[in-house]
C-alpha cells in the first residue's frame, strides 16, 4: 500500500513543468525571474501581421504631447467655425460661470445729456438684443415707422417709464427719446462718462435700465460740494459747501457755507454762512452770517448777521444785525440792529 502511494507521488511530480520546479525563490530579483510583473494590454506571443503598429508597454515619450496639440488645433478650428456661425445667427454657445445680463452698455457722452432729449445706441447691439425679438409689426414700426413705445424699468429706483425706440434712417443708429432727458438724465443726475446698462426682457417685453458706474468727481476751487462729512473739510475760495460736518471747517475768502456744523467754524472775508452752528463762529470782515448759533459769535467789520443766537454776540463796526438773540449783544457805533428785544432781544 505504501509503495503504491510513493509511485503515485512520483507520477504526479513528473507531470509538473520544469519551469515550476526551476522557479527561483520569491526573494530573487525580478531580472532573474522568468515571470514579469509588468502590465501590458497584449501578449507578445500573440500572432500579428506586419501591418500592425508597434505597441509598447513602456513610456510613450512625446506622443501624448503631439496628440494634445492636435486635439487643441481641432478645438481651435471648431471654435472659429462656431464663432462664425454664432455671429451669423446671433446665438452664443460658449459656457461661462457668469452671464452679464446687461447686454447693452454705454458711457454717456455730452450729446446724450444735451437738450436733444435722446440716447444714441449702437445699431448692432440694439438689433441683436432688442429688435430681432420683436414681432414683425413692431420691427417695421421701429425701422420704418414713427417708432415703438417701450416700457423702461429702472432697477435702481424700481420705477417704470415710457420711451420711444426709433431708427435714424440717415445714420442707421437707434435712439431712445421721449422722456430720456427728464426721466433719466435729470431725475438720475446722469453725468458725462457715467456707464449705463440695458437689456431686453423677453418674458415681459420690457427694457431694463441700470446705472452701472459713476464717473469720478474732483472738487477744486469754485466747485460745488454737496455731501455730508465726518472729518475736517477745507474748501478753497469760490466754493460752495452744502452738507453737514462733524469737525472744524475752514473756509477761505469768497466761499459760501450752507450747512449745520457741530464744531467751530472759521470763515474769512467775503464768506457767507447759512447754516446752524453748535460752537463759536468767527467771521472776519465782509462776511454774511445767516444762521442760528448756540455759542458766541464774533463778527468783524462789514459783516451781516441774520439769525438767532443762544450766546453773546459781539459785532464790530460796520456790521448789520438781523436776528433775535437770547443773550446780551454788544453793538458798537455805526451798526444797524433789526430785531426786537426779549428779555434782551425777542423773536421778531
Amino acid at each position: 500500500m505504501i509503495q503504491d502511494q510513493q509511485k503515485l507521488t512520483k507520477d504526479l511530480l513528473s507531470l509538473i513543468p520544469n519551469v515550476v520546479r526551476e522557479m527561483p525563490p520569491i526573494s530573487a530579483s525580478e531580472t532573474d525571474c522568468l515571470v514579469s510583473t509588468t502590465l501590458c494590454l497584449y501578449d507578445p506571443t500573440w500572432p500579428k501581421s506586419s501591418d500592425d503598429t508597434k505597441i509598447s508597454c513602456g513610456p510613450r515619450g512625446n506622443t501624448g504631447t503631439e496628440e494634445k496639440e492636435n486635439s487643441l488645433m481641432k478645438l481651435k478650428l471648431l471654435s472659429n467655425e462656431g464663432r462664425q456661425e454664432e455671429e451669423q445667427y446671433g446665438v452664443s454657445t460658449e459656457l461661462t460661470l457668469f452671464t452679464d445680463p446687461w447686454t447693452i452698455k454705454k458711457k454717456l457722452t455730452i450729446s446724450d445729456r444735451s437738450r436733444q432729449n435722446c440716447l444714441l445706441l449702437n445699431p448692432r447691439s440694439v438689433h441683436s438684443h432688442i429688435v430681432r425679438y420683436l414681432p414683425e409689426v413692431s420691427q417695421k414700426m421701429v425701422q420704418e415707422g414713427s417708432g415703438l413705445t417701450v416700457d423702461v424699468y429702472d432697477h435702481n429706483t424700481h420705477t417704470t417709464h415710457q420711451m420711444l425706440l426709433t431708427k435714424l434712417t440717415r445714420r442707421g443708429s437707434y435712439v431712445l427719446s421721449g422722456g430720456w432727458l427728464m426721466d433719466f438724465v435729470i431725475r438720475r443726475a446722469l453725468k458725462t462718462k457715467d456707464e449705463i446698462g440695458m437689456y431686453w426682457d423677453l418674458s415681459d417685453s420690457k427694457l431694463h435700465f441700470c446705472v452701472l458706474s459713476r464717473a469720478p468727481t474732483r472738487v477744486s476751487s469754485g466747485s460745488v460740494l454737496a455731501v455730508p462729512s465726518q472729518a475736517p473739510i477745507e474748501v478753497s475760495s469760490g466754493s460752495v459747501l452744502a452738507g453737514q460736518s462733524q469737525a472744524p471747517i475752514e473756509i477761505s475768502s469768497g466761499s459760501v457755507l450752507e450747512s449745520p456744523s457741530q464744531a467751530p467754524i472759521k470763515v474769512s472775508s467775503g464768506s457767507v454762512l447759512a447754516g446752524q452752528s453748535q460752537a463759536p463762529i468767527e467771521i472776519s470782515s465782509g462776511s454774511v452770517l445767516a444762521s442760528p448759533s448756540q455759542a458766541p459769535i464774533e463778527v468783524s467789520s462789514g459783516s451781516v448777521l441774520a439769525g438767532p443766537s443762544q450766546a453773546p454776540i459781539e459785532v464790530s463796526s460796520g456790521s448789520v444785525l438781523a436776528g433775535p438773540s437770547q443773550a446780551p449783544i454788544g453793538v458798537s457805533s455805526g451798526f444797524v440792529t433789526i430785531a426786537s428785544y426779549s428779555p434782551l432781544l425777542a423773536d421778531p
